[in-house]
C-alpha cells in the first residue's frame, strides 16, 4: 500500500573472540532498537543525519589511515 518500507540489515558485533552464542542474541536484539531509531533519523532527514558514534569512528578510522 506504499505506506512503508522494509528494511534489511547486518549488525556485526566483533568482540576479539569466543562468546557464547546466547549473549551475542541479547546484544544484537538490544541493539535493534537503536539501529531502528536512527534509521529513522536518516530517512526523516533525507539522508543526511549521521550519529555521533558513526562520525567519531569515521574520524578515528580516518586518523589511522594518516598515521
Amino acid at each position: 500500500d506504499g505506506r512503508g518500507s522494509r528494511v534489511t540489515y547486518l549488525n556485526h558485533i566483533d568482540v576479539g573472540g569466543w562468546v557464547p552464542e546466547a549473549m551475542v542474541r541479547h546484544f544484537v536484539k538490544q541493539s535493534i532498537h537503536a539501529m531502528a531509531a536512527n534509521l529513522r533519523k536518516r530517512v526523516d532527514s533525507g539522508g543526511v543525519w549521521q550519529s555521533a558514534e558513526y562520525l567519531e569512528r569515521t574520524r578515528r578510522d580516518a586518523h589511522l589511515q594518516l598515521d
